[in-house]
């Protein structure tokens, strides 16, 4: 596979490297040669409103924030099931949107309900769930696949403003065949709201471990070249704002 431009995502950080991590990221943004053009910052939204203010100002520079800063994400392993319901994280959501800031969803299916009511309180705002919404795989749940299927599907149906990442094949734990999730996400969100995703686990979870499954299921379906184009370049570059034909890299030689 031919990658040559990705998001930086944040995962898990130490909270005392929160600043100092982003800044390394935003700045590799800004280097044309680096495969970096856009970082979703581990921004504190379960704080609340005024730490995200706090976090975003630590980042400003003449009072504008970084063009290559697209949103934020908090895994919520080990959270309550409804954190993303209460005051705090409301605000923080707020405060987000207000900063024209996408927000993604990293968690186990055993959160998609509040992920749901969370996502339909910002109808303006832009969402993104990570893995399928599959990491530990779907033991968790009473009926296991059939209600994450039912689960997504209303994802799907009721919040016409959140997009579906596909990878991390290796985080779900007990799906025999991830193809039949693929196939469900593709079916349900339509190859216009599907992205194509890698994982930190590069090492286990090499690329084309989920990208070879993908293409397979949307040959499958019978998906057009653009379609296929849209599901592994082009949904990126319209969620992340990210330019169409990717930036001018440096010509290489001597300095």
């Amino acid at each position: 596979y031919n990658i040559h431009r990705g998001i930086f995502v944040e995962a898990a950080v130490d909270p005392s490297t929160h600043v100092s991590e982003v800044k390394m990221a935003l700045k590799k943004a800004g280097d044309p040669d680096s495969l970096i053009e856009g970082v979703v910052a581990a921004i504190p939204v379960p704080e609340g409103g005024e730490a995200v203010r706090g976090f975003l100002n630590k980042l400003r520079a003449n009072g504008k924030l970084p063009k290559a800063l697209k949103g934020g994400r908090v895994v919520l392993f080990g959270a309550e099931k409804d954190v993303m319901l209460s005051q705090k994280y409301t605000s923080g959501l707020e405060e987000l949107q207000a900063h024209g800031l996408l927000w993604e969803w990293a968690c186990t299916p055993d959160y998609l309900p509040g992920v749901l009511r969370a996502t339909k309180r910002f109808p303006n705002m832009t969402f993104v769930l990570d893995h399928l919404g599959l990491n530990g795989g779907v033991g968790v749940l009473d009926k296991g696949m059939e209600d994450w299927k039912a689960m997504t599907k209303r994802l799907a149906d009721e919040c016409p403003n959140l997009y579906v990442k596909m990878g991390a094949i290796e985080e779900w734990n007990g799906v025999d065949h991830p193809a039949e999730c693929i196939r469900h996400a593709v079916s349900t969100f339509g190859t216009h709201r599907c992205l194509a995703e890698s994982n930190w686990f590069v090492s286990t979870g090499a690329y084309a471990r989920a990208f070879d499954q993908l293409r397979a299921v949307l040959q499958e379906a019978k998906a057009s070249d653009d379609k296929v184009s849209d599901v592994f370049r082009r949904n990126a570059e319209r969620v992340y704002g990210l330019q169409t034909k990717g930036r001018t890299k440096r010509k290489q030689g001597k300095k």
